[in-house]
């Protein structure tokens, strides 16, 4: 073994593989959850905004990966609701379903384009590998996915309000691209965490997925701490510029790097690449906001956009006592 591939294998040793270890010899092994900020200090701009934003100007691409390929008219359907006009990267896991969603796509609103995919990484990989050409093409990506996340009775209600967040009117959509218009700074714009899941899991740590993102991290030029915050897009949902993914898109990662499935709903490559979007986005120099349908802070004019990022901004990267 090389001493390069040998280092690659210790990076991505998974976070699975040390407790089993430690726990054959009578140890247990730590979960760090950093800090938490409490519902009332996650700030979010109430969308759509009190005043009608201009157009789209921008060139915009969709980024969708369709595993369960019956969501696939659900996730187009609020996509034409949303007034986009954008460029559609899917990806899917075999010919078979690929082509099912060629006969279902109903988008007259820009190119198409469908790629096949290992079933490995879940959105997660098919975001950073398969599309990483499109970060450098586009200025603004959204990225979906088919999420059904079985393992919580809220499941269809948590995608269909990430959905909404996102792009659930073209009254949504124009407020989330004017805070790009108006704020340079900002590269990244999330959904606040949904409030079901936030009453059920009480907080939003770094689960087993800790020492996987602190060595991703490292290779980010980022030094990860256990007791600093942490903030994600839960459901890795969101509004991105390319530029702020640079960081996690250059680490080059591969298919074969995410374990194959059926795997672990928590404590794999992808849930602690999940918890580094906002790392990375800070790291590449730029700023996030969050929004949501009921955010806490209404947008009545223009000023309100800037006034809000100024006041309400939150660093992960600044760490504080």
């Amino acid at each position: 073994m090389t001493a390069k591939t040998f280092s690659r294998a210790c990076t991505f040793l998974t976070d699975d593989v040390a407790p089993r270890a430690l726990k054959k010899i009578g140890l247990k092994q730590s979960s760090p959850q950093g800090r938490m900020r409490s519902a009332s200090d996650e700030r979010s701009m109430a969308v759509p905004f009190a005043y009608a934003a201009a157009k789209q100007r921008e060139r915009v691409a969709v980024m969708c990966h369709l595993y369960y390929v019956e969501m696939a008219s659900q996730i187009f359907s609020a996509l034409e609701a949303s007034g986009l006009y954008a460029d559609l990267f899917i990806s899917t896991d075999s010919e078979e379903k690929a082509n099912e969603i060629r006969n279902a796509i109903p988008w007259n609103y820009g190119r198409v384009t469908i790629r096949v995919v290992e079933n490995r990484g879940r959105d997660i990989a098919p975001k950073l590998i398969t599309f990483a050409d499109v970060y450098q093409r586009y200025p603004l990506v959204l990225c979906l996915h088919a999420k059904k996340s079985g393992h919580f009775d809220f499941g269809d209600d948590w995608r269909v309000y990430l959905l909404q967040c996102l792009a659930g009117s073209p009254a949504i959509v124009g407020s989330i691209l004017e805070i790009f218009r108006q704020c340079p700074d900002i590269g990244m714009i999330v959904p606040a965490h949904f409030h079901r899941l936030r009453k059920k899991l009480g907080g939003f740590g770094w689960g087993a997925n800790f020492r996987t993102a602190r060595r991703l991290g490292w290779q980010m030029d980022i030094d990860l701490s256990e007791t600093d915050f942490l903030d994600f897009p839960t459901g890795s949902m969101f509004w991105a510029r390319g530029a702020a993914l640079e960081p996690l898109v250059s680490l080059r990662l591969r298919f074969a790097d995410f374990p194959k499935e059926p795997c672990w709903i928590d404590g794999t490559l992808a849930h602690a690449i999940e918890r580094l979007f906002l790392f990375s986005c800070e790291r590449a120099g730029f700023k996030w906001a969050k929004v949501a349908m009921n955010g806490s802070d209404a947008i009545s004019t223009p000023s309100d956009v800037s006034a809000f990022v100024q006041r309400h901004s939150f660093s992960l990267l600044n760490r504080q006592p």
